[in-house]
């Protein structure tokens, strides 16, 4: 896909005017218009301010032959790994509901509700709220770029 329609379907797919993005990026409307009709390119700066709007690299804007961003080696890499991740984090979930379950049996069996469930369920919780933490953390951090 043509640097010119990658800028016009991201223009769009953010809901912007040109008008709108011109004043984002700092740039006049018809330097946008010209960029979409491939009769002129942006400057290193307006490519990187471009790329940061849009939360795309800048290797997706000029290379023609990467048509999605999965597409990019680096892109594919790190998907990859947050993917892994994300499973490790469902099961660990999974682990800690468990744990909360189980306690809430055993303190109904032994009838000692008291001190069982509330220790057990002191464990489950800390490690849901673990397993949630280093998911966000991951999953902002995967969002800003970093």
């Amino acid at each position: 896909m043509k640097l010119q329609d990658k800028l016009y379907q991201l223009r769009k797919s953010k809901g912007l005017s040109q008008m709108e993005l011109a004043e984002a990026i700092n740039v006049s409307r018809q330097a946008i218009s010209k960029w979409e009709t491939g009769t002129a390119l942006p400057t290193i700066e307006n490519f990187l301010s471009l790329s940061r709007l849009y939360g795309v690299s800048v290797d997706y804007l000029v290379d023609d032959e990467i048509e999605t961003e999965m597409e990019i080696p680096v892109v594919k890499a790190t998907a990859g790994y947050y993917k892994q991740r994300n499973k490790l984090t469902i099961i660990y979930a999974v682990i800690a509901c468990f744990i909360v379950i189980i306690a809430m049996v055993v303190g109904f069996v032994t009838h000692a509700i008291v001190t069982v469930t509330l220790a057990l369920l002191l464990i489950g919780t800390i490690c849901l709220v673990t397993c949630i933490l280093r998911y966000l953390v991951r999953y902002l951090t995967f969002r800003s770029g970093k």
